[in-house]
C-alpha cells in the first residue's frame, strides 16, 4: 500500500500568489528564509496544523 507523501517534500507554497514553487526555484531573504520569486513574501514550508487553531472567546 503506497504511503501518502506531503507535497511540501518537493515544493514550497506561496499563499499570496496561490502557487507551488519547486525547491531550488525559490529565493532566500536576508534571514535565510525562502521567499517567493514573484511577490518576495515568505513561503509556507509546511502545512498548517489544524489542532493548533486559536481559541475564540464567545461571550
Amino acid at each position: 500500500m503506497p504511503v501518502a507523501v506531503s507535497r511540501y517534500a518537493w515544493y514550497y507554497y506561496c499563499p499570496w500568489c496561490g502557487i507551488w514553487i519547486r525547491k531550488g526555484e525559490h529565493k532566500i531573504n536576508g534571514k535565510g528564509l525562502p521567499v517567493c520569486p514573484k511577490c518576495h513574501r515568505k513561503l509556507r514550508t509546511k502545512p498548517h496544523d489544524k489542532r493548533k487553531r486559536r481559541k475564540t472567546n464567545h461571550e
